[in-house]
C-alpha cells in the first residue's frame, strides 16, 4: 500500500533519532493512514521528518495530515522549537535574601536560636525566534541537604515549585520561583574565667543547604517536557528528576522542632 506516497519529498535512512515518543497512528488529507512518530522539524522549509513503524524515514510538509491531527502536529513542533537552543535560552539567577532571625530559647548560659534565609531563583528566557510559544509552565525541584537534624535518618529533602510566564516572538520574560526558607539553629554560649571576664560564642547546631535544583519547562498545556536543565552545572548527571522526594505534608525540619 502506497503510504502518503504523494507527499513524501525525501526518504531519510540514516538519521539518527532523538524523539522517544512511541509510533501513533497519522491520517492524511485523502483519509489514507499510516503509523509513525514525528523527529524533526525543520521551521524555515516548514517541513517534518517522521519515522514510519517499518523504521523508514521521510519528509514531509505539516499540511499533509489531517485536520484531526493538525492540533497535535502545531503542539509537537512548538515544543520540538522550545527545546532548540538556537531559538530559546536561559539563564539562571539564584536570590538569596538577609538573614531572618525566627525565635530563640534560653537554657541556662546557652542561647539557641533558629535564623533562616529566603532563596529564590529567577529564570530569564529570551526567544530568538518568530515562534509565540504562548504560555510557558516552570516547574522546579530544590534539593535541600540538611545537616544536624535531630530524630531524623534524612539528610536531604526536596521542595517543589511551579510556575508561568508568556514567551513570545522575539521576546524576553522572566519567571520566579517562590521563596524557599532554609533554616539554620545555632547556640550562643558564654564562659567566664572567674574574673569577671565574660567570652560569647556562636557554634552552629544544624544548617540548611542548597545541593541543587533542576527546571523543566512545559508548553502550558502539556505533560511532556520541552526543555530540562539545571544549577550548578552538571547537577543532572548525578540527579534525575524521578529521584527527588517532595516533602509531605505540613513538617517542617528538625530546625523547627
Amino acid at each position: 500500500m502506497k503510504i502518503f506516497a504523494l507527499t513524501i519529498i525525501v526518504a531519510h535512512l540514516c538519521l539518527p533519532s532523538y524523539c522517544d515518543e512511541e509510533y501513533r497512528s497519522f491520517s492524511d488529507q485523502q483519509g489514507r493512514t499510516i503509523k509513525a512518530k514525528l523527529l524533526f522539524f525543520d521551521p524555515i522549509k516548514n517541513k517534518l521528518i517522521i519515522e514510519r513503524d517499518n523504521r523508514r524515514r521521510a519528509t514531509v510538509s505539516p499540511s499533509v495530515f489531517s485536520v484531526e491531527d493538525q492540533n497535535y502536529i502545531h503542539k509537537w513542533t512548538k515544543a520540538y522549537l522550545l527545546k532548540d537552543k538556537r531559538n530559546v535560552t536561559y539563564s539562571i539567577d539564584e536570590n538569596v535574601g538577609d538573614v531572618i532571625h525566627h525565635r530563640g530559647v534560653e537554657e541556662q548560659n546557652l542561647s539557641k536560636f533558629t535564623r533562616y534565609r529566603n532563596h529564590s531563583f529567577t529564570i530569564e528566557l529570551k526567544n530568538k525566534s518568530n515562534v509565540d510559544f504562548g504560555n510557558i509552565r516552570l516547574e522546579c525541584n530544590l534539593l535541600i541537604n540538611r545537616q544536624g537534624y535531630r530524630n531524623t535518618e534524612d539528610n536531604m529533602y526536596c521542595e517543589s515549585d511551579t510556575s508561568f510566564c508568556e514567551l513570545g516572538p522575539l521576546s524576553t520574560t522572566s519567571i520566579k520561583t517562590k521563596k524557599f526558607k532554609l533554616f539554620e539553629r545555632y547556640i550562643q554560649a558564654t564562659d567566664s574565667d572567674g574574673n569577671g571576664n565574660i567570652d560569647s560564642y556562636e557554634l552552629k547546631d544544624a544548617i540548611e543547604e542548597v545541593e541543587g535544583v533542576i527546571f523543566r519547562l512545559y508548553l502550558a498545556d502539556d505533560t511532556d517536557v520541552s526543555l530540562e536543565f539545571c544549577e550548578p552545572s552538571g547537577f543532572l548527571k548525578k540527579f534525575h528528576w524521578n529521584e527527588f522526594q517532595p516533602r509531605q505534608g505540613k513538617e517542617k525540619s528538625g530546625l523547627m522542632k
